[in-house]
């Protein structure tokens, strides 16, 4: 047999799975501790550390240029959704220079928890999984100045960002 290097996208497909499954055994492992919430939190305080220096720049710029600032935070967001799934299952539309609507549809993320959480015979729903995730956003959100609202729909979800 001769081994044969992969391919960007078999690498990035490879990858993506397994950081999909260490982000469902988190969830498997700590929902069987009972210490989800606590998890959670610590998850949510890690990214907050991540973005500090990013939040200073945009509280700044949200003083002077909010609606622009709001823009280009969204957009970054949607950027950065794109290492989960590609942009053709993203919408997202501006109902003003304070508001947005974000639409992940037909959504590969939860096929892809569905896929592996069958595969790891995982004791997770992937609804669960993905409602939990979507209540971390709001909370990284409301450090822009940002209030966000989410709901699953049948193949994605929905989320509705408004500036303060």
């Amino acid at each position: 047999m001769v081994v044969r290097e992969l391919t960007f996208e078999e690498r990035y497909k490879l990858l993506l799975d397994e950081i999909t499954l260490l982000w469902l055994a988190n969830y498997s492992f700590n929902k069987k501790q009972g210490t989800l919430d606590r998890w959670l939190e610590y998850y949510i305080s890690v990214q907050k550390q991540m973005l500090r220096r990013y939040f200073s720049v945009a509280k700044f710029l949200n003083k002077v240029t909010p609606g622009r600032t709001f823009r280009n935070i969204t957009e970054r967001i949607v950027y950065a959704l794109q290492r989960y799934f590609p942009l053709e299952h993203i919408k997202l539309s501006f109902v003003s220079d304070h508001e947005a609507v974000l639409e992940i549809r037909n959504c590969p993320l939860y096929k892809r928890y569905k896929k592996l959480i069958s595969k790891a015979n995982l004791d997770l729903d992937p609804k669960f999984v993905c409602d939990t995730d979507l209540k971390i956003y709001p909370i990284i959100a409301r450090e822009f100045g940002i209030d966000l609202t989410y709901e699953l729909q049948e193949n994605g979800c929905r989320l509705v960002g408004k500036l303060k």
